[in-house]
């Protein structure tokens, strides 16, 4: 009886940690999401800013559209004006007139310039419409969760949309890239970019706008993937090194985080079998490397 009741208890121990295991990786999970959004936050202005220029300039031209169209009504108006007046025609003069006058007053209208110009608006406008989709699409691709299954992924084209939804801080950044093809490697697809993202944004941030360098180096060999971010922001302190991968830990003002950026960004490159390091001396920048194994380890 004893040795029942303590084969019950175990069982219902450790039905409770795997409660609390499950309990643990949605709060996990949700701790992930909260951190992209703050992250797309701290982006917003940069995200508002890319999506603006498109915008404005399909404003712009739907507006020339429109002035456009009202001309084209007038054109209208005038040739309908010209088969009432036909009525009233008695020669062949009179016709030879009419039409003259009604085609003159259509010039002064424009519609030649018109007619060039509609071989560009359409096209600028679709342009612009693509661009705002693009941008929508990666910010959504960024903002979605992973299906907790891994897929072969070109970890080139992540950085390359990760970067795309930095937007105007994007510019800033310089990637360096093997003249060979990255190959192909298993992975968490918008894990992976929320990585790429928590350390740009904190390169940006840390790399003075004026004279700032902030460098994103790809490299492989047979074993590994790694990816480098280095800024020559101001550095970080010894003490400060030590705890950088701490939850809730940031040196940033308030308001500019919560310090769980590289927290996940750690948890999401051990999930992949991974590494992430830092090396960094005050006053001389910080590099991040992050290693990913270019094969699945159990």
């Amino acid at each position: 009886r004893h040795l029942r009741e303590k084969i019950s208890e175990i069982e219902r121990a450790r039905e409770k940690e795997a409660r609390l295991n499950a309990d643990l990786n949605r709060t996990k999970d949700q701790l992930v999401q909260s951190e992209k959004l703050a992250a797309i936050g701290q982006l917003a202005a940069g995200v508002a800013h890319e999506i603006n220029n498109p915008l404005a300039y399909v404003i712009s031209n739907l507006e020339t559209l429109q002035e456009y169209i009202k001309t084209y009504q007038k054109v209208v108006g005038e040739y309908g004006e010209l088969e009432a007046a036909s009525q009233a025609w008695t020669s062949l003069e009179d016709a030879r007139m009419g039409v003259a006058e009604t085609l003159e007053r259509a010039e002064t209208l424009g519609l030649s310039e018109i007619e060039r110009d509609l071989f560009s608006l359409f096209p600028e406008l679709l342009d612009g419409l693509d661009r705002v989709k693009r941008i929508v699409m990666d910010l959504r691709a960024f903002a979605r969760s992973d299906k907790d299954v891994r897929e072969m992924a070109d970890v080139g084209e992540i950085v390359e949309r990760t970067i795309k939804i930095l937007g105007e801080a994007g510019r800033r950044v310089r990637v360096e890239t093997p003249e060979e093809p990255i190959p192909l490697i298993a992975c968490y697809p918008q894990r992976l970019s929320q990585v790429v993202m928590n350390l740009l944004v904190n390169a940006l941030q840390a790399a003075p706008v004026q004279g700032g360098d902030v460098v994103l180096r790809m490299s492989y060999d047979d074993d590994a993937l790694r990816i480098e971010v280095e800024d020559n922001g101001p550095g970080i302190q010894i003490d400060d090194k030590k705890k950088i991968f701490d939850p809730f830990f940031t040196t940033k003002p308030v308001g500019q985080g919560v310090g769980l950026g590289l927290s996940i960004s750690y948890e999401i490159v051990k999930k992949h079998g991974g590494d992430i390091q830092v090396s960094s001396e005050p006053g001389r920048g910080t590099r991040f490397v992050v290693t990913i194994p270019r094969t699945v380890r159990a």
